[in-house]
């Protein structure tokens, strides 16, 4: 199996101990792009609710269905209907191998049997089901075909069936599995082992075994190939459940639509000539590059566990980074577009429109793309916004507005920052937007050269702008696969 893990990747189920869910997800959305991520492109909705409905069945989930799966904090679903459904995201591609890590840790009592007869049907279908599991009752151990015990060190005490085998072996009377368990206890790990692998027992279900297993011919000796993954149907999949994700985000839709207004009003009513025309374009371009930022910058490490859980199975990169920065950018955009309104109709620029949303648009994609680096390298939320704030303080000091850029190796600094490359394209678009002739253009062309700025090259800014765009895009997809990257996983 491990020799040749790409090939049986997608009939292998792996449930993790926590439940790793989209909180804002139903349970029938979460059991659809499940299916849609690890189903092929060519199967159809029909036969994707087909299996989604006999997934809801078998998890006694049906009248659960069209509710949200919430949080630990915002509960919605029971402990246990949780458990089911961290279940159903695996079981609905159908596996026939499903790996469980404590599946019953948390539950209480009545929850643990319902999930155990969930597993035992559906070995009873004929899937392989392997758990792990810590004291369970004498209801769940007999339920299993065969149980692995392990003493400390990871020594093999015992494998065989729970019910008689296990009691007669450590001679439990009242044949109870604490019973069982407490006689590890007993003896030193490397006895028990030792004396466990003189035993018939072993004979029969471990040796016997492997004896049979190195008989029979070798049906893998052509090379194995991994699973298919198909970038556009996973892009358009992640899209959809990003979309309906941040749709019910309400509260945080009204920030990001109010934000650019209030940068817009607080920048046009505090501007004044002592200013310079300078100030109030950088401080358009910092509020764009903070949006940015702060739109992306725990997006993919609030998500890291489902992620991981994903890439596991065929989960690629690039779609799932773009999948983000396509509806990050266009929330980027629309706030970008805002803020040019509102600041257009309290003061008066020269800069073309076109261009000024040109400019702010690259910068918010650019910013975008960072802000999800930065998700990519911590690992908790609070360390992405100290990063964010961080960045925006550099992007600040390193601009050119505030500190004027009079060195040559204060350019090299600034050369990677968004915020220089952005505040000459928007002085550049100002200067050529008014009439030569304008007294005040004399000023403002003193006022750049002493900033260290320059403002004669519109295209070469934004051209820079979107190289930022692209390094962070490398960078961030580089990271993420670093981070994922596991021998055969």
């Amino acid at each position: 199996l491990f020799e040749n893990f790409d090939r049986y990747r997608s009939a292998i189920g792996y449930v993790p101990q926590d439940d790793i869910l989209h909180k804002d997800l139903t349970v029938h959305q979460a059991f659809y792009f499940s299916a849609r991520m690890r189903l092929p492109p060519d199967t159809t909705d029909l036969e994707i609710e087909q299996r989604i409905s006999q997934t809801l069945e078998e998890l006694n989930l049906v009248d659960q269905k069209d509710q949200l799966i919430g949080s630990v904090e915002n509960k919605v679903l029971s402990g246990g209907q949780r458990k089911r459904v961290n279940l159903g995201v695996e079981l609905v591609s159908d596996p026939v191998l499903l790996f469980l890590d404590e599946p019953t840790s948390g539950l209480s009592s009545s929850d643990t049997a319902d999930i155990i007869s969930v597993l035992r049907e559906l070995a009873n279908q004929g899937k392989t089901i392997i758990l792990t599991i810590h004291q369970p009752s004498a209801e769940v151990y007999n339920k299993m075909n065969y149980v692995l015990l392990l003493a400390k060190g990871g020594q093999l005490a015992f494998f065989g069936p729970p019910n008689p085998d296990s009691f007669d072996y450590f001679q439990a009377t009242k044949q109870t599995p604490d019973e069982v368990i407490a006689n590890l206890d007993k003896k030193a790990p490397k006895e028990l082992s030792a004396s466990y692998r003189q035993s018939a027992l072993f004979s029969e279900y471990v040796k016997d075994r492997q004896a049979d297993r190195a008989n029979q011919p070798n049906t893998n000796k052509h090379s194995h190939q991994k699973a298919r993954a198909f970038p556009l149907a996973q892009f358009f999949t992640l899209f959809q459940r990003f979309c309906l994700i941040k749709q019910r985000d309400k509260e945080n839709l009204i920030f990001l639509t109010l934000f650019p207004i209030a940068i817009g009003l607080l920048i046009g009513n505090l501007s004044t000539d002592k200013l310079g025309f300078s100030v109030p374009l950088f401080i358009m371009v910092l509020a764009t590059i903070f949006s940015g930022l702060l739109n992306a910058c725990r997006e993919i490490v609030a998500e890291r566990a489902i992620f991981k859980r994903e890439r596991r199975v065929n989960l690629q990169i690039m779609p799932y980074l773009m999948s983000k920065i396509v509806l990050l950018w266009a929330i980027g955009l629309m706030q970008s577009l805002i803020l040019i309104i509102v600041m257009r109709s309290i003061i008066s620029l020269h800069a073309n429109t076109a261009e000024v949303f040109l400019v702010l648009a690259a910068t918010s994609l650019a910013s975008t793309i960072i802000g999800l680096l930065i998700s990519a390298i911590v690992v908790a939320e609070t360390q992405a916004m100290s990063f964010t704030n961080l960045i925006l303080i550099v992007h600040l000091v390193m601009g050119g507005c505030v500190f004027p850029l009079d060195q040559d190796w204060k350019k090299v600094l600034a050369s990677p920052l968004i915020s220089r490359w952005a505040t000459e394209a928007l002085l550049d678009s100002e200067l050529r937007g008014m009439d030569g002739s304008e007294k005040s253009a004399e000023f403002k062309v003193r006022e750049i050269e002493a900033k260290g700025l320059k403002s004669d090259d519109f295209d070469k800014d934004i051209f820079f702008i979107f190289g930022i765009s692209l390094a962070a895009l490398m960078a961030t997809a580089f990271v993420l696969s670093s981070r994922s990257q596991n021998k055969k996983t």
